[in-house]
């Protein structure tokens, strides 16, 4: 990693400790500057302002669970191509997905909090949270028959990722539970 890379990710890795810790509101240009330990100007050389680095963190976090559902298009894909595939195998799919997404929510929760929290009073956040969700439901919707189980879906990971890995302070360890419960609901759901 180059030096201007290690800059970046430093200013990177403190924008996310304190928009995590503090808000996004309450974290100023200099709060970022400091916990990196670059200069102001520094700061300017990479990013132009806070919602900048904000947005790239969403982004990052948004290509992140994209490339996660593209993966996993390709396995139903497979699966779906099997004139009855075997319940093993849709449940294993399922699983799979569910677990990869939990895992892109838990590694990267702190941003995922951020706009959950702070994006609903900005409207620049807003429409980055709008748009992650859509584009999230864009990319799901061939595992379901409409939009609505979509959202859905993504309401439902959303919900439960907030009170296991947020409430209820479980870690890495419960993600096995939870995608094995999802994919049990998700199969329910489409045989009904």
């Amino acid at each position: 990693m180059s030096e201007n890379e290690r800059t970046r990710t430093k200013i990177i890795e403190a924008a996310t400790r304190l928009f995590s810790c503090n808000g996004y509101y309450n974290t100023k240009v200099s709060d970022i500057v400091k916990e990196a330990a670059v200069a102001q100007g520094t700061f300017y050389l990479y990013f132009k302002t806070k919602e900048e680095v904000f947005h790239f963190l969403v982004m990052d976090y948004l290509g992140k669970l994209e490339d996660v559902v593209q993966k996993n298009i390709q396995v139903k894909d497979s699966v779906a191509s099997q004139s009855a595939p075997p319940a093993k195998d849709v449940f294993n799919y399922y699983y799979n997905l569910f677990h990869d997404l939990l895992m892109i929510y838990f590694e990267n929760k702190s941003i995922w909090w951020i706009t959950v929290r702070d994006g609903m009073n900005f409207s620049k956040l807003t429409a980055i949270h709008t748009s992650f969700k859509e584009r999230l439901a864009h990319l799901l919707i061939c595992h379901y028959p409409d939009e609505k189980m979509a959202y859905a879906s993504i309401g439902m990971v959303a919900e439960l990722t907030f009170t296991w890995f947020y409430i209820r302070k479980k870690g890495v360890e419960s993600v096995p539970e939870l995608a094995r419960t999802l994919a049990e609901i998700h199969i329910k759901l489409l045989e009904s």
